[in-house]
């Protein structure tokens, strides 16, 4: 549940997409994904891993197109959509555009298919990822390196997110450990 405006204690907030079960939450399909979680996902040349590329986001090197379709019941699509856990962040277009007006720094955006329940495209989403540097807004979840599915942010960009209503997502205090 969001936080309201201005009541906080921390100067961070650790920010991820909802993960109820009424929540649409999406999986990566693509050429040859196994059926079962956790198992090897390669090319059909049998050596390059698939999800090596994913996590880089480099699907141009994949010899097949990839997307994201629902692998559960929800119908409530949020600003944020839950991926499993993955490293990989949907966020909606009212999001970023939240983000891109406020001049918000330590992201990047890179377009991804989402499609719905029933295959159909789904437009208003578009890929998120972390790409902070010292004193960025956004910043990787506990000075990771790579990316994670949580990421935190400062009290400016919380901010901005309810000021644009794009707040529907998961905004809690981050305490570093």
């Amino acid at each position: 549940m969001p936080l309201p405006k201005g009541e906080h204690v921390s100067e961070w907030f650790q920010i991820h997409a909802r993960n109820k079960r009424n929540y649409v939450w999406l999986t990566l399909c693509g050429q040859g994904k196994p059926k079962i979680m956790g198992e090897p996902w390669y090319t059909p040349d049998g050596v390059t891993d698939v999800w090596s590329l994913i996590e880089d986001w480099r699907p141009e090197k994949l010899p097949f197109p990839v997307w994201f379709a629902p692998y559960n019941g929800g119908k409530t699509y949020d600003d944020l959509l839950w991926t499993g856990g993955a490293a990989l962040k949907i966020a909606s277009t009212g999001f970023i555009e939240a983000l891109r007006a406020a001049e918000v720094t330590g992201y990047q955006t890179f377009d991804v298919e989402v499609r719905d329940h029933a295959g159909a495209p789904v437009e208003e989403y578009t890929g998120f990822a972390t790409d902070p540097f010292p004193g960025s807004d956004i910043q990787n979840f506990r000075g990771q390196t790579g990316q994670n599915y949580v990421f935190i942010a400062n009290q400016r960009v919380v901010d901005t997110l309810h000021d644009h209503g794009a707040d529907r997502l998961d905004i809690s205090p981050y305490t570093p450990d």
